[in-house]
């Protein structure tokens, strides 16, 4: 389905404004979240929208250019056919009277009826129709300008039906459905739904007709259709199947309108069916914001819901989002409203949703009385001013849900181009079903090596400040450390707190198998690193410490454990040897050094051209592999 992309608001809301200015609503997706404080003119929106019977609407901004630009150019075509003669009109053909270009769509409008019909009259022209001309004179080539007119409808009929206009000018009508904030199963008195009269009664009560769901005539709902065709009651096994398996275990659930009775009855499994108001609050909250969905399945539907998030869980709360959002019911459109930070968190990882912040100021000026403005503005789903409209702290959303711990700054760069490059490759092959996203899922905290004994999580006695609680800041870690080349003895410190690490988070906790990040690198990488790194005094020529380095033969065996810098040196040594013996004139002495203190040299120089060339999995090694898999399962364990 294509869904409305933006609303123009009615003039009698003209206190409205999107963005301070405009009085068109864009960006409208398939779920669209009004947020705001209370009385910041949310919901009154919500209702004029519901309310509008003369709808004005985008269903896409492409499309609406494409049609505004092929009526013009028709236009200005017709006109050219005209415009060496006196005549004004042939046929039905009048260049006084041309098509109109269109700003929005209505509701059941004509425009596709309209072009159609100017194309059916460019066809049908022809020089026996009654000609009106501005004086006497009537070009005599009548025939010619008939046939000028109608090979234009070939043209323009063509370029209508390559561009799909037709879908996008075909009359639309919505039916509408208002979900209330006063809803409920249990029933408030004898026959009557009175949370129904309320509603009418405080915002509709001008209006004919209104569809107002309350969850308080379900009983006739679901005996409409069970008593109804085939399709009514298949609509109706749909949702017993889909409550079933989405809230008890799979269950066959049946619901019952009992004879002689105005409460329905579920039965679940092999339970004894129980009156469905003994449901829990959050499963009857569900079967009011769901059972239109099934008992509407296939037409074009706008829901109008005032917070969903009532009685719901957040894990419902996210179930139900999903719910709106499934392919199969992919002709319906959501305007909500809400004051729920977990709806918002949800659309971090969800699309096809837009948040829209209302807020409300009182005009200038010295009236004891004055009217108020509302501003509509579209955010970004992670604006934290939102929050701020909301009364939430930034501490109960917009934060990752998990973060990984490293020594610096060059393992939180090899790490996030290892999880890029695995996850891209895992989902390419089908082995995972979801990739995830740093500063949203997960974060990188860079804990700076030695400075992991300040954390309350190490029982180090060495430390004389107060050590710092790390679930203050984030409970759900995963750490992982160098293992500097030490073996793990007991004797010695850094084995002591790698072990204290171990025992603390067990499996959150990783150990590489190396030195440090550098020495889990790929042979191959560090080969076109060292290329790299060329000696600015070589002025073009051949560097040879590089061409010395790319004749080495070696396995991540030989350097795991070592000072990556030296390592590289020592091959380069190696191969000036080698050298010499083969030539006793060979003179060469290294101009570079890669070794540094204990470490490589310009270490993050060298982690970011090494990054340039991991571009595939067949550039990771199998440590880093293994370490990408530890990671993932966590991040999936903690989303």
């Amino acid at each position: 389905m294509t869904y409305i992309k933006s609303i123009k608001i009615k003039e009698e809301l003209n206190n409205y404004k999107f963005n301070s200015e405009e009085d068109v609503i864009r960006n409208i997706s398939k779920i669209s979240i009004f947020i705001g404080s209370n009385n910041s003119g949310k919901s009154r929106l919500l209702r004029n929208i519901y309310l509008d019977k003369k709808l004005k609407f985008n269903m896409g901004i492409k499309e609406l250019d494409d049609y505004n630009e092929l009526v013009e150019s028709l236009n200005k075509e017709i006109e050219e056919v005209f415009k060496s003669t006196n005549i004004t009109e042939i046929g039905n053909i009048n260049i006084e009277e041309p098509l109109d270009k269109i700003e929005y769509i209505e509701e059941n409008n004509k425009n596709k009826e309209l072009f159609l019909n100017k194309m059916e009259n460019l066809r049908k022209v022809n020089k026996t129709d009654n000609i009106t001309s501005r004086g006497m004179s009537i070009n005599p080539n009548i025939e010619g300008i008939c046939e000028k007119l109608n090979s234009i409808q070939d043209k323009y009929i063509k370029e209508f039906n390559e561009k799909e206009l037709d879908k996008f000018l075909a009359p639309r009508k919505f039916k509408r459905i208002y979900i209330p904030i006063l809803r409920g199963l249990r029933k408030l008195g004898e026959g009557e739904d009175i949370l129904h009269k309320r509603t009418i009664n405080d915002y509709f009560k001008e209006e004919n007709y209104i569809e107002v769901f309350t969850g308080q005539n379900l009983y006739n709902e679901v005996l409409g259709l069970l008593c109804g065709n085939f399709r009514d009651r298949n609509h109706l096994k749909e949702f017993e199947t889909f409550l079933g398996e989405n809230f008890f275990d799979g269950k066959i659930i049946s619901l019952i309108p009992k004879i002689g009775s105005d409460v329905l009855f579920a039965k679940i499994g092999e339970e004894r069916e129980q009156p469905i108001y003994d449901l829990g609050d959050g499963i009857q909250s569900i079967i009011i914001l769901t059972f239109n969905l099934f008992a509407n399945k296939g037409q074009d539907v706008l829901f109008f819901i005032e917070e969903p998030e009532l009685y719901l869980h957040p894990g419902l709360q996210r179930k139900v989002i999903e719910i709106f959002l499934d392919n199969d019911f992919n002709t319906y459109q959501y305007f909500i409203t809400s004051h729920s930070n977990h709806l918002l968190d949800l659309t971090l990882d969800i699309n096809d949703i837009s948040v829209y912040k209302f807020s409300k100021k009182i005009n200038d000026g010295d009236e004891f009385e004055r009217n108020a403005k509302f501003n509509i503005e579209n955010v970004n789903n992670d604006d934290i001013s939102v929050l701020e409209l909301l009364g939430v702290n930034n501490s109960s959303i917009f934060l990752s849900n998990c973060t990984i711990w490293v020594e610096g700054i060059t393992d939180r760069l090899y790490i996030r181009k290892y999880l890029e490059i695995y996850q891209k490759e895992k989902i390419h092959n089908k082995e995972i079903e979801k990739m995830y996203s740093e500063d949203l899922h997960y974060s990188f905290l860079e804990y700076s090596g030695g400075n992991i004994t300040h954390w309350d999580f190490l029982n180090n006695d060495q430390v004389e400040e107060k050590p710092m609680k790390h679930d203050r800041i984030c409970n759900k870690i995963f750490l992982i450390a160098d293992s500097d080349g030490y073996d793990l003895d007991e004797g010695k410190k850094k084995s002591e707190r790698l072990k204290s690490l171990e025992n603390y988070f067990g499996d959150r906790f990783y150990c590489l198998k190396a030195k440090e990040i550098e020495n889990i690198l790929a042979p191959n990488i560090i080969k076109s690193v060292v290329n790299k790194f060329k000696d600015a005094r070589c002025k073009g020529e051949l560097d040879k410490d590089s061409s010395l380095f790319q004749e080495s033969e070696f396995t991540i065996e030989d350097y795991r454990d070592k000072n990556i810098g030296k390592f590289i040196e020592e091959k380069i040594e190696e191969k000036i040897k080698e050298e010499k013996l083969k030539d006793k004139a060979f003179i060469y002495e290294r101009r570079k050094k890669f070794a540094s203190g204990n470490t490589i040299n310009q270490k993050v120089r060298f982690c970011k051209c090494a990054i340039q060339d991991i571009k595939n999995i067949s550039d990771i090694s199998e440590d880093a592999i293994e370490l990408c898999d530890k990671i993932y399962n966590f991040i999936k364990g903690n989303n």
